[in-house]
């Protein structure tokens, strides 16, 4: 990703849509209020990335899942944007799919941008992007790092779970090699 030539980047961050399939009435009433809102404002702002921030999408089969992320993510993707998400902690609690399949599809797009940097660390989908400036340098970096689920593992430390010390080692990491270049 690159700044325009008049050196300016935007950002639309989409953040907890919750949206799923549903018969009910209501729900789908929120549905379509929700994905216009997405489609007025992504052809509204013609951001260089969207951002899902999490709580995005859900589903009690991968088909039902791949069918709301599908409609939460059409125009973006109609109109070619680099996009990426993190998870939120409602797609790791009490859902019947794995939090890795919504970055399963997510990443399956063309123009997505979500992946998994570094194996074997807490959370998943932890990855970052460089946006480079009119150079070609790289001038900053995007982290996306997963925060977990609603209920920590420790409930003595905490009532949610956190950024774990090997993400933040993982993400310091990225920053030095990033330093020394």
């Amino acid at each position: 990703l690159k700044f325009d030539e008049n050196g300016k980047f935007k950002i639309l961050v989409i953040t907890d849509l919750h949206e799923f399939k549903s018969d009910d009435k209501e729900t789908c009433l929120k549905t379509e209020d929700a994905l216009l809102l997405v489609e007025t404002s992504v052809k509204a702002l013609s951001p260089d990335l969207v951002v899902y921030d999490g709580d995005n999408a859900f589903g009690k089969t991968e088909d039902e899942l791949k069918e709301t992320i599908d409609a939460i993510t059409k125009t973006v993707r109609e109109m070619n944007i680099p996009f990426t998400m993190v998870l939120g902690n409602h797609e790791h609690d009490d859902r019947e799919l794995s939090p890795e399949m919504p970055l399963k599809i997510f990443s399956s797009y063309e123009d997505s941008l979500v992946r998994e940097d570094k194996k074997g660390i807490s959370g998943y989908g932890n990855h970052y992007i460089t946006i480079r400036g009119k150079s070609n340098k790289t001038k900053y970096l995007l982290f996306f790092i997963d925060s977990g689920k609603s209920r920590s593992d420790n409930q003595d430390l905490s009532a949610y779970d956190w950024v774990h010390d090997d993400q933040i080692e993982w993400f310091e990491s990225v920053c030095d090699e990033f330093k020394e270049k």
